[in-house]
């Protein structure tokens, strides 16, 4: 049986695996306590890791209150099976090995576990496994690197099922995050690179981010200070793709061999691709820019922009989760009506708030997202009379 469940689960494919793990689900539900079903619990595991967790809730939840911990006992020795527990997909790990720890916590308590003494022979039991398997849980989601692992561990050190080691919790969640904050060394090329172009390339969704606002910026010092500033043409622009392949040329002048520049293509007519896309020579990273004339819309367009555009269709992909909505302000209007408060505020106050949504929808999102607005002014910079 074992054996067969590992060729399956080395070569179905994912409709095939969805079939697997509701014959796997359907056969250890209807005999929980049978000779089969640790075998049919392994199976459904490796094809659909939430949909065991759940059918392990179920099951528990089915059955009397004084057969719990030992049918919890029994489900979670099996998870000294190999890779039972491993929960390799990263898109579900944290979450999951929170509710396997919690499912744990709750029917196998720790203060009821098996006391054994150093230098004593002893017969390892099922409550033997069971232990080490919920203590491998914790250990596996403390090991686990990202944002949401170090939420999910902050959590779990306010739950009451884990009362007695809240400090520890927390102090690992802060090593985790500061392993997590070290960057890769970088490889002898890299440092050629940087001693060359004084800039090393991006590698990470951080870096691009980075280097995307350094660029930004750059672009506003050339329009406001350049001796052959083209700003007056600029203000003219009636037509958001005009300023985009403005914007584009410009990046791409600007990438130093960081980044490829690619403006969206004209035959994309669902607009599901952004304005403006950053692809980072190293690595699959990108990050996509969002333009806007600013005197074209409202406040409330610009948050949908936010929400809807750069959060909603272009940053739902793992390699392209750094984003800026870019406005761009010729002159022509003067302010911008709060939907709340109906004050009248401008330009700058205009992406001050926006920027600050933007954080605070970051932190809503644990930090899976890098996201910005940035504010182009095309207008006449102001310049103090030289004889006052």
């Amino acid at each position: 049986m074992d054996k067969v469940i590992r060729v399956l689960n080395d070569t179905a494919e994912a409709d095939e695996r969805a079939i697997l793990a509701a014959e796997c689900a359907a056969r250890f539900s209807k005999e929980p306590n049978g000779p089969l079903a640790l075998p049919w619990l392994t199976g459904l595991f490796h094809f659909n890791p939430l949909q065991g967790i759940d059918t392990i809730e179920q099951t528990l939840n089915a059955v009397k209150e004084s057969e719990r911990t030992e049918l919890a006992v029994r489900l979670f020795a099996n998870g000294t099976s190999p890779r039972l527990f491993e929960m390799t997909d990263k898109n579900i790990r944290a979450n999951a090995l929170k509710r396997l720890l919690l499912c744990a916590r709750t029917y196998i308590r720790p203060e009821q576990d098996n006391v054994r003494d150093e230098g004593v022979v002893y017969d390892i039991d099922a409550r033997d496994h069971a232990q080490r398997v919920r203590s491998g849980l914790l250990e596996s989601l403390i090991a686990t690197p990202g944002a949401e692992a170090h939420k999910t561990i902050l959590e779990l050190a306010d739950d009451p099922l884990f009362a007695g080691d809240p400090d520890w919790l927390r102090f690992r969640a802060r090593e985790q995050a500061a392993k997590d904050a070290e960057f890769a060394p970088y490889i002898p090329d890299t440092l050629v690179t940087l001693e060359k172009k004084f800039e090393a390339p991006p590698r990470s969704r951080d870096e691009l981010f980075v280097v995307m606002m350094d660029r930004l910026d750059d672009i506003q010092h050339y329009i406001a200070h350049h001796k052959f500033t083209i700003r007056q043409t600029l203000r003219c622009i009636k037509q958001e793709t005009e300023m985009q392949r403005y914007l584009a040329g410009k990046l791409h002048d600007k990438a130093n061999g960081a980044y490829a520049a690619v403006e969206r293509e004209p035959e994309d007519a669902d607009r599901k691709k952004p304005d403006i896309r950053l692809s980072a020579v190293q690595g699959d990273q990108q990050a996509a820019i969002e333009v806007k004339l600013a005197e074209n819309w409202s406040i409330n367009d610009f948050r949908r922009a936010l929400s809807n555009q750069l959060i909603g269709q272009y940053l739902r992909h793992e390699s392209c989760k750094a984003g800026c909505l870019l406005l761009t302000c010729n002159g022509s209007k003067f302010y911008w009506e709060h939907p709340e408060t109906k004050e009248h505020i401008c330009f700058s106050a205009l992406i001050d708030l926006l920027q600050t949504e933007a954080v605070a929808i970051a932190q809503e999102k644990n930090h899976e997202i890098r996201l910005a607005v940035f504010g182009l002014d095309l207008t006449d910079p102001y310049l103090k009379p030289a004889h006052k």
